[in-house]
């Protein structure tokens, strides 16, 4: 799902750029995604998201007969989560780009591409990371704490690159006309 949001989202806007071949996110940017951003929420959910106990797991193996039978992965399920990857990652380019054309009365300059890019990649964090909110079976303080991981690793960045010129001169104070 993470990566078909994130390929849709490019893909989405080569029809705005003339499939000119121009990026839209940095490139650290889609580096970190799944390195940092979201690959940490799914490890800890795969880690610490369990339905059942282990001593009920052993006691109870029927528990886990969905799971043989393809219940929860067959190719309905896998063409389900592509087409809210893609119709998700349509919303979050089409609308950045629409919303942020024109000009900025207190900068004096007018909105980019790169600042388009920022809203679409905080929205596909965002969005991808609230899915592993909502498919997760327990919701503790600390799931939730450490599901943030992701989110909060990408403004912290995003931040970070956003006010020292060396990291990205292409990004530098992007993310402050875009907000």
């Amino acid at each position: 799902y993470k990566n078909v949001l994130m390929s849709m989202a490019m893909a989405w806007f080569n029809f705005f750029s003339g499939f000119s071949g121009q990026a839209y996110f940095t490139d650290g940017a889609m580096q970190m995604y799944n390195l940092i951003y979201t690959s940490t929420p799914i490890l800890v959910y795969g880690i610490y998201d369990t339905k059942f106990s282990h001593t009920s797991v052993f006691s109870f193996p029927q528990s886990y007969r969905t799971c043989l039978n393809s219940h929860y992965f067959n190719s309905l399920e896998f063409w389900k989560w592509a087409g809210h990857a893609v119709l998700e990652s349509t919303i979050v380019v089409v609308l950045p780009m629409y919303l942020l054309s024109g000009f900025e009365e207190e900068s004096g300059m007018f909105s980019t591409f790169w600042s388009a890019g920022v809203v679409t990649l905080s929205c596909v964090v965002i969005q991808a990371n609230t899915k592993m909110l909502f498919i997760q079976s327990r919701w503790n303080a600390p799931m939730l704490l450490l599901l943030l991981i992701g989110p909060i690793s990408y403004f912290l960045s995003i931040l970070t690159i956003n006010h020292v010129m060396s990291f990205d001169w292409e990004f530098y104070h992007v993310f402050n006309r875009s907000i």
